[in-house]
């Protein structure tokens, strides 16, 4: 099946059952939305949802038209991207991974089980009075250090935001692999534009020269906050952070964007036509490192009306608009003339007040 005919199968099941976007959303764990896009073909969803579609729906991946359609979308991937090499966090190479939807969220700690030590009579310490006493020793021990741990991660998260040393570290992820918490968007586009996890990065990918391709965390809603997060341009133009993203299928959102050759702009999105988006701010910078390859840490301050644009701990601009007052986080790459654009990002934070 094409992926037309998998919208359509998916919308026949879903009102089959007399179920609204929302409803299915909810029983995925995802947001309407997402759904919505799939329905009008504007993307796939992800290895994870797909199982979790077949699943609830009681239909096979054949069945629901995802195996044809994962299939076209794999073609299209072994012609899309730029080969760059790019050294992840511990400098070793690492195979290319299209989805990690099997990776446990970063922010969820791993199980614990305690078992049962099988040690035989022979080899077992006395039940004697010094014995006791190093086994209570040896607890003290093992909860003083916990304690210490406890307090060394709530000093971590109380630490303020490093450009107004105030606020509260709510989010910090290393973005090498999907979070269900944040539910980053993956999968192709009709255009073959693509978000997606691989090399212990988020990759956002536009080929077509003119555009921009958006990659939305869509169950972030922050309204007060400090976000910052590291990005790489690999081709193209132009890349940044989408925030208080109000209706991210719509594009309704501010977008803060900086240039290979320095120059920096915010714009206000109210419709998916660029030239309807007002410039709020503009200029150039002698902070941001200009050049492809080059990693850039990029920040945006947004209390209330005022937003404030950082490059590598440098301000950029403040402006005042309360067009939008909360909403998504995202990231994006685009290009004006350099098709295709490709970037990637690493080690995102969020503080809130």
């Amino acid at each position: 099946m094409s992926r037309q005919q998998f919208s359509q199968q998916l919308r026949r099941e879903r009102e089959l059952r007399g179920w609204s976007q929302a409803r299915l959303a909810a029983e995925l764990g995802t947001t309407p939305n997402t759904v919505s896009a799939w329905e009008r073909g504007i993307s796939l969803p992800s290895p994870f949802f797909r199982e979790k579609l077949c699943a609830l729906l009681e239909r096979n991946a054949q069945e629901m038209g995802l195996i044809q359609a994962e299939a076209k979308e794999e073609a299209l991937q072994d012609i899309s991207y730029t080969t760059i090499e790019i050294p992840s966090n511990e400098q070793k190479p690492i195979e290319q991974t299209i989805f990690s939807h099997k990776t446990a969220p970063t922010n969820v700690a791993p199980q614990i089980i305690n078992r049962p030590l099988d040690i035989p009579e022979e080899t077992r310490p006395p039940a004697n009075k010094k014995a006791r006493k190093l086994l209570l020793l040896t607890a003290i021990l093992l909860i003083l250090s916990l304690l210490i741990g406890a307090g060394s991660i709530y000093l971590t998260a109380q630490q303020p935001n490093p450009y107004t040393q105030k606020g509260t570290l709510v989010l910090e992820d290393t973005l090498a692999a999907q979070n269900l918490h944040l539910n980053w968007q993956e999968g192709w586009n009709e255009n073959h534009a693509s978000c997606q996890f691989r090399r212990e990065a988020y990759f956002s990918y536009q080929p077509l020269e003119g555009f921009f391709h958006a990659c939305i965390a869509q169950a972030t809603n922050y309204q007060n906050f400090a976000y910052e997060v590291e990005m790489t341009l690999l081709s193209g133009d132009y890349g940044g952070l989408i925030f208080r993203s109000m209706n991210s299928i719509d594009s309704k959102y501010y977008l803060f964007r900086i240039h290979t050759d320095g120059r920096y702009a915010l714009k206000l999105y109210i419709d998916k036509v660029d030239d309807h988006a007002p410039m709020l701010a503009e200029g150039t910078s002698a902070a941001i490192r200009t050049g492809i390859a080059q990693t850039n840490l990029l920040a945006v301050v947004a209390d209330k009306e005022t937003i404030s644009l950082y490059a590598n701990h440098q301000k950029l601009a403040t402006i005042q608009n309360n067009t939008y007052t909360h909403g998504q986080i995202g990231l994006f790459a685009g290009n004006e003339m350099q098709a295709p654009a490709e970037g990637f990002f690493r080690n995102l934070k969020v503080w809130t007040w």
